[in-house]
C-alpha cells in the first residue's frame, strides 16, 4: 500500500477516532494518536469546518456588500443535503455541479471563478462542458476561443422556434458538409487540470459522420472517434495527455454518413475525484428559454449533477415583472431539472440590482428576488439572495463607480464578475462550513460565522445613490454657475430615450459639466426637462466648435434623419446596445444585415 494510500485511509479514520477520544472522556485517549498528526489530518480534511474556514477568503473589501448575509438559504437543510454530503466524499467521488444562467454566465468569468475556487478547496474535476461557438455565431467563454470553416446551421434556447434540438447547453450546431471543422483553442485564462476524458455530446448512429480530433502540435496527435449508437448521448474519448486544443474534422466513413450535429463536449479529469463545475449560459436567456432544451432530461441523467444553479431571473422581469408568470416559469422549470436529475440540490438565485436603457432603476428586481425565494422554499430548493448582498436597490451605481459594473448598468467587468464569483463561493463554502458544524436552521446567526480574510485594505469610498427623481434646484445650495467667458449658451430640451452621455458628447462637454450647470444630484433627466449647456457646439446649425471638440467620439450615435448608427467599441455587445437605444437585439440584427451577433470594432451599426 502507498503513503498516499494510507494517509488517505488515516484521514477518513479521523472523525472515529475523535469520537472514541471523547467517550473516554480522559487524556489517557489521547495517547491513541499522536496529537500533531491528529491536527494535521483533520486540517487537511475537506469535511473538517477548520480546514473550510481557513479557504474563506476575498481579493478585496467594499463597504456596499452585506458580507453579513452572503450565504445559502433554506427553509429545511435537507434541500442542500446531497450537495454537501458529495462535497464530503469529493477525495473519493467526483462532484458535479452544472450552473445556467444567460449572458453573465456565457462568458464564464464568474462560473470560471467558482469553478477554480472550489477546485483549490476540494480538487479538480475538469473544466466541463464547452462548445464550438463559432459554429452558432456567437462568443465563447473567456478560457478558449473556438474557429469553424464550412456549412453550419445552428441553434440556441432564446430562439422563438429553435430549428434544431437543444441540450444543456441550450445551444447546437448542426452540418452536412464532410469538409467543415471546429476548433477550439484554450487561451492564458484556461486553468488545466489535465482532462483527458472527452465527453462529446452529439447524435449518434450509422448516418453520423465520424470524428477526427487532433488535440496537440505533433503529427502524432491525431485518434478517430466513431460515431455509432452507444446508448448514451455522447461519444467517449481517452487521450494520452491533457489537450493544447480541439482540431476536430470529419470522416465520412460510409454512403450513408451524411451529418453531424454537436451539443457539447465536457472535458473531464480521469481520477474519480474533487470538483466537475459546468456553467451553461445563453446571451438573453430567461427560465422559458431553458424549458425548450428538450434534451436536457436525457443528459442531466447522464452528467448527474449533485447541484443545479438556475441563475438567469434578470431577463424574466427586465421589461416589466409579471408576478404570476414569473412564479410559474419558474416551478416548472424546477420541476423540469428534477425530471432529469431527481437526486441533485437545486440551488435558486436572482438578479443583483440593474437599470432599463442606462438610466431608469428596475426597482421590480426586490420582488423578483421575493418570488424566487417563495418558489425555492415551496419547492424544497435552497436560495442565494444575491441581489441583498451584492448591496440591494441603487448599488449597481455603486459597481460602476468601483469600475465593477459596465455603461450599461446591467453586465460587469471582468473584476466585477470576479467579485461575484468571489461571492458565491464564499456563500458556498460559508453555509457548507455551518453545516458540517450542525448549524441547520439559516439564516445563520451573523456573529457566529466564519470570518473570510481580506487581502487588501478596506475600500469604504463614500458613495450617495443617485434618487429616482431629480432634487428640484430649491432645494439645494446650488446656484447657477457663471457663463464661461466668450463661450455660448445653449438650451436643450430632453427627449425620449435621451441620457446624459450622450448629450455630453454631441455637444463637445462632460457628463459633470452639465450636472453642475443645472444642479443634478446624478444622471437622472427626465423628458421635457429644459438643460443649460455652454459649448461653442451647436448640434442643431448656428455654431462651430473648435478643432479639438469636432472631433466625434466613438460612442456617440450618429443620425441620418431617422435612423440611429452606432460605432461598436470594445466590450459592446448586441444585448447591451438594444438596451441602450430602448430596442431590441432582433431588430438591430434586421437593420444592419446581421447573421449573427459576433461584432467586430469598428463596425457600424444601425440601431434604429
Amino acid at each position: 500500500m502507498s503513503m498516499s494510500q494510507i494517509l488517505f485511509r488515516l484521514r477518513h479514520l479521523v472523525p472515529l477516532l475523535a469520537l472514541v477520544v471523547l467517550a473516554a472522556g480522559s487524556t489517557a485517549g489521547l495517547r491513541m494518536v499522536p496529537a500533531r498528526l491528529l491536527e494535521v489530518l483533520s486540517a487537511d480534511s475537506v469535511s473538517s469546518p477548520v480546514y473550510i474556514a481557513g479557504k474563506l477568503a476575498f481579493k478585496d473589501k467594499y463597504a456596499f456588500i452585506d458580507y453579513e448575509s452572503n450565504f445559502f438559504l433554506w427553509q429545511n437543510a435537507s434541500a442542500m443535503q446531497h450537495f454537501f454530503d458529495a462535497l464530503k466524499d469529493s477525495r473519493s467521488r467526483k462532484v458535479t455541479v452544472v450552473h445556467i444562467g444567460d449572458s453573465h454566465v456565457q462568458a464564464d468569468i464568474g462560473t470560471g471563478h467558482i469553478r477554480n475556487f472550489l477546485q483549490q478547496v476540494f480538487g479538480p474535476g475538469g473544466r466541463g462542458l464547452i462548445f464550438p461557438y463559432a459554429c452558432a455565431k456567437t462568443h465563447p467563454a473567456v478560457d478558449y476561443q473556438t474557429y469553424s470553416t464550412g456549412r453550419w446551421a445552428c441553434a440556441r434556447n432564446v430562439q422563438a422556434s429553435p430549428t434544431l434540438p437543444l441540450g444543456t447547453m441550450g445551444v447546437s450546431a448542426r452540418t452536412d458538409d464532410s469538409l467543415a471543422n471546429f476548433r477550439i483553442v484554450f487561451n492564458r485564462f484556461y486553468n488545466d487540470v489535465n482532462p483527458t476524458v472527452l465527453k462529446i455530446f452529439c447524435e449518434l448512429g450509422d448516418e453520423v459522420f465520424d470524428l477526427k480530433l487532433k488535440y496537440g502540435p505533433d503529427p502524432g496527435d491525431t485518434i478517430r472517434i466513431p460515431t455509432y449508437y452507444t446508448g448514451e448521448p455522447y461519444v467517449l474519448a481517452y487521450l494520452p495527455r491533457s489537450p493544447g486544443m480541439l482540431d476536430f474534422s470529419f470522416v465520412k466513413g460510409s454512403p450513408r454518413q451524411n451529418f453531424f450535429q454537436i451539443y457539447g463536449v465536457s472535458l473531464e479529469t480521469r481520477l474519480n475525484q474533487g470538483v466537475l463545475y459546468h456553467s451553461v449560459g445563453i446571451n438573453g436567456a430567461n427560465f422559458q428559454h431553458v424549458l425548450q432544451q428538450e434534451r436536457m432530461d436525457n443528459e442531466l441523467a447522464v452528467l448527474k449533477p449533485d447541484l443545479v444553479v438556475i441563475d438567469l431571473s434578470g431577463n424574466e422581469f427586465y421589461h416589466g415583472l409579471n408576478e404570476e408568470t414569473f412564479r410559474q416559469r419558474l416551478t416548472s422549470l424546477i420541476g423540469k431539472l428534477k425530471a432529469g436529475a431527481p437526486k441533485a440540490s437545486i440551488l435558486v438565485t436572482c438578479s443583483q440590482d440593474i437599470y432599463r436603457s442606462y438610466y431608469y432603476n428596475i426597482g421590480e428586481a426586490a420582488r423578483a428576488a421575493e418570488i424566487a425565494q417563495e418558489v425555492a422554499f415551496a419547492q424544497n430548493c435552497a436560495f442565494y439572495d444575491y441581489y441583498k448582498v451584492s448591496g440591494g436597490r441603487y448599488s449597481m451605481l455603486k459597481w460602476r463607480a468601483h469600475q465593477l459594473a459596465k455603461t450599461d448598468r446591467v453586465h460587469l467587468t471582468y473584476e466585477g464578475y470576479l467579485l461575484k464569483g468571489e461571492l458565491f463561493s464564499n456563500a458556498l463554502l460559508t453555509s457548507y462550513h455551518e453545516y458540517l458544524k450542525g448549524h441547520l436552521e439559516s439564516p445563520f446567526v451573523a456573529e457566529a460565522l466564519p470570518q473570510a480574510r481580506f487581502q487588501n485594505p478596506l475600500k469604504t469610498e463614500p458613495y450617495t445613490p443617485v434618487p429616482q427623481q431629480a432634487v428640484p434646484v430649491a432645494q439645494t445650495n446650488w446656484t447657477p454657475p457663471t457663463p464661461p467667458a466668450g463661450v455660448p449658451t445653449r438650451y436643450y430640451t430632453v427627449q425620449q430615450g435621451d441620457v446624459l452621455g450622450v448629450i455630453a458628447e454631441r455637444y463637445g462637454v462632460s457628463v459633470w459639466q452639465i450636472r453642475a450647470w443645472n444642479g443634478l444630484p446624478g444622471d437622472f433627466i427626465r423628458v421635457g426637462q429644459r438643460l443649460t449647456i455652454y459649448s461653442h457646439r451647436n448640434p442643431t446649425g448656428g455654431g462651430t466648435a473648435p478643432a479639438a471638440a469636432q472631433k466625434t467620439t466613438p460612442n456617440a450615435p450618429a443620425s441620418s434623419g431617422n435612423a440611429v448608427y452606432h460605432t461598436v467599441q470594445a466590450g459592446d455587445t448586441l444585448y447591451g446596445l438594444a438596451n441602450r437605444y430602448g430596442t431590441t437585439v432582433q431588430n438591430i440584427m434586421r437593420l444592419s444585415g446581421l447573421s449573427s451577433d459576433k461584432l467586430s470594432l469598428g463596425q457600424r451599426l444601425r440601431v434604429k
